[in-house]
């Protein structure tokens, strides 16, 4: 069986959807789905190849579209609108191509986690259609409807998504599957001694890891501020991206003169089991005041922490507590620093957690089996 898996993403990338778009593709050519990437061609200024980069066991055939990317002309001096226009332009000769492609590719299912792949998508009855999140305004919400009952079927990764969707389209199209993560990854684990020498961190002190952007709507502020509730004993430790945020947050640290904070750039998603052996406790601290972090979010970072066998400490959000009951997580007020560092305090005094079972149902593995029934309905 085929299946053309169409995203719109430079690939490979540092962001996390890239490691959800790779392990997934790996997970469903290992179940037997004969599976092409579809990807713009762009500048990359990751040069190495998608499987070592990602460390897939599997090769996955890509074919890359035209694209015009001006993407090389955007940096932290353009303003918003060229940057949006260099966007638009890139976005929408891809899905030009895409609609082009599709065309003499009729009788290929079409797998996307795009909002607009379905779009240009003539044949909307084979395009199985993953969401990630609503659109924020009413006509947004009403176009994707239409779309959504078009479609062949519709993924949902979180339950507030899952709940907006059934009432507009045909509950039996519908079905909820969170984000996964491929398990064997964590197979091999080294020693938090180990992985503290690996990245160039203290040995004799208890160290609290943030891995994951740094936007403002993933709480960082919120863990950084925690940072001077806490002894000398923790060190916070922020490991990710983009360039742009770490920057500024480069620049906040650098202001509060705290030595418990530290900031590591972007680690490959290859090297993340290890860098999660590296830590103590695991925070997971997303905002509470934006309505994708609060409620719309299936965070692969969630399910990465839970195969690590680490404590994690997360707020107490709606879209990672209908997630999982795990009794690793310990939840905190969201946006409150204070109770942040209050909760962590108790974690590191709580007992080490023994013969932790990570869910099938958070594997690719799992997630590639419902796909696949999905195709031969």
């Amino acid at each position: 069986m085929k299946l053309l898996y169409a995203s719109n993403s430079r690939f490979p990338t540092e962001k996390a959807h890239g490691a959800q778009i790779a392990k997934m593709a790996e997970a469903l050519i290992e179940t037997g789905i004969d599976v092409t990437l579809v990807l713009p061609k762009r500048n990359n200024p990751l040069k190495e190849a998608i499987r070592p980069y990602y460390d897939l066991r599997v090769n996955i055939p890509t074919h890359f579209l035209w694209t015009l990317d001006f993407h090389t002309l955007a940096n932290e001096k353009t303003s918003r609108f060229l940057d949006g226009l260099i966007f638009m332009f890139q976005s929408v000769s891809f899905y030009l191509s895409l609609l082009i492609f599709t065309l003499y590719h009729k009788d290929i299912p079409i797998f996307t986690r795009d909002f607009y792949s379905p779009i240009f998508c003539l044949d909307k009855s084979r395009v199985i259609w993953e969401v990630h999140e609503l659109p924020r305004s009413w006509f947004g919400k009403k176009f994707f409807s239409i779309i959504a009952e078009l479609c062949q079927a519709v993924i949902c990764t979180n339950k507030s998504v899952e709940r907006f969707i059934v009432t507009k389209t045909l509950p039996n199209k519908v079905v909820y599957l969170p984000n996964a993560i491929d398990q064997l990854v964590y197979k091999t684990k080294i020693s938090t001694s180990e992985a503290r020498k690996k990245f160039g961190l203290p040995q004799k002190i208890i160290i609290i890891l943030y891995v994951g952007s740094l936007e403002k709507r993933k709480g960082v502020n919120t863990l950084i501020d925690c940072a001077k509730y806490l002894s000398s004993n923790y060190l916070v430790v922020l490991v990710g991206g983009p360039d742009e945020e770490f920057n500024k947050l480069q620049y906040k640290v650098k202001l509060l003169k705290d030595r418990k904070i530290k900031l590591h750039p972007h680690v490959p998603y290859r090297f993340l089991p290890q860098l999660l052996s590296s830590a103590d406790i695991l925070v997971l601290p997303n905002s509470g005041t934006d309505v994708i972090s609060r409620e719309q979010t299936s965070p692969l970072k969630l399910f990465n922490y839970l195969a690590s066998g680490k404590p994690i400490v997360a707020s107490a959000v709606p879209s990672i507590q209908q997630a999982t009951k795990s009794r690793q997580i310990t939840y905190f007020y969201p946006d409150d620093p204070q109770d942040l560092a209050r909760k962590i305090k108790l974690t590191a005094k709580a007992p080490s957690l023994k013969n932790v079972i990570f869910p099938r149902e958070f594997t690719t593995k799992y997630r590639a089996e419902k796909i696949l029934e999905l195709l031969k309905k």
